[in-house]
């Protein structure tokens, strides 16, 4: 399940206060993946003035690690629409 949220607030530092927050590269302009407590998998991306978060929640049968390829591709989905 996926839950789509428009914010103009940093939601990212609320993830970093709390650690495990993971820069990553090619997904958008500025882009980082964190593990909400092993119960969604959560990008934070912006493109331009543009942020966008995205929350997958992880399933009973998942893993943090299998469901980040998930919500990375929806980070690039994203980020593919504004450019």
């Amino acid at each position: 399940m996926c839950c789509w949220r428009w914010t103009r607030r940093p939601r990212r530092k609320v993830a970093r206060k709390g650690g495990g927050l993971e820069p990553l590269a090619g997904v958008a302009d500025e882009a980082y993946v964190h593990n909400n407590k092993d119960r969604d998998a959560e990008l934070y991306a912006r493109v331009g003035a543009h942020l966008r978060t995205e929350q997958l929640t992880i399933g009973d049968s998942q893993t943090f690690a299998t469901a980040k390829p998930s919500v990375i591709n929806l980070g690039k989905a994203f980020a593919a629409k504004l450019r």
